[in-house]
């Protein structure tokens, strides 16, 4: 079971392709409203040098598309054979459960903030539920104020907001129209101009559909491939 304690205890120790989707044509399922939520910069992440662990990641797109000066988060693949850029979701085993075991088992649009060290902008170690925002069957608004007090307590200890994860009306796996109003509001506040990133994973009827948003393209939503650590 998702922990019922989770937002009362200490913070614990550290413990597929770029593909384009049009966001435009999506049901327009998402949060409504813009959030008091600041996002962290994000440092270039690094490359990497190996095959991806995860089973179920997409084939390699066959076509090259285009340079990635202007995309430091992609991580260039340089193992046995020459391929396009990929962009990786890393996220560690235990976080990718609870994600799923409390966005799973209720009603949609519920959400949680994802975290990460500080150091390693590529990793997903923490979920942490969102709780006060309202939520109906197809729309949710994100409670700031207690976003904010978590924000402050994992800087603390050292340690970044990656992004949200929400999830969504069964047969609604990709990102909304409300969705990226939601995310362009966060990219226009002060605080966040140089966000660069982020993650928007998914969670619909019991699967787990991970997304990235870049602050120069919102409209264009990534699907990176995930890595259980």
């Amino acid at each position: 079971m998702f922990p019922n304690d989770l937002m009362n205890r200490d913070l614990p120790s550290r413990e597929r392709q770029e593909e384009s989707i049009s966001a435009s044509g999506s049901a327009d399922y998402g949060w409504p409203g813009p959030a008091a939520l600041p996002l962290f910069p994000r440092p270039q992440l690094p490359e990497i040098g190996q095959e991806s662990e995860c089973e179920n990641s997409l084939a390699q797109p066959d076509e090259d598309h285009g340079s990635t000066a202007q995309f430091p988060w992609f991580q260039a693949d340089r193992v046995a054979r020459r391929s396009p850029p990929r962009l990786v979701f890393r996220i560690t085993q235990s976080c990718f459960r609870e994600t799923l075991e409390y966005l799973g088992r209720r009603p949609p649009e519920q959400a949680g903030l994802l975290f990460g060290p500080k150091d390693d902008p590529t990793l997903v170690t923490h979920f942490i539920a969102e709780r006060g925002g309202h939520s109906t069957s197809v729309t949710f608004s994100i409670n700031a104020h207690f976003c904010n007090v978590w924000l402050r307590k994992f800087k603390a200890a050292h340690m970044t907001c990656l992004g949200v994860c929400h999830s969504h009306p069964a047969g609604v796996h990709t990102p909304s129209g409300g969705d990226i109003v939601f995310l362009e509001k966060l990219f226009a506040r002060p605080k966040n101009t140089d966000a660069g990133y982020v993650l928007l994973p998914i969670v619909c009827h019991g699967r787990f559909y991970p997304y990235v948003i870049h602050q120069s393209r919102p409209h264009d939503v990534l699907i990176p491939e995930l890595v259980l650590v």
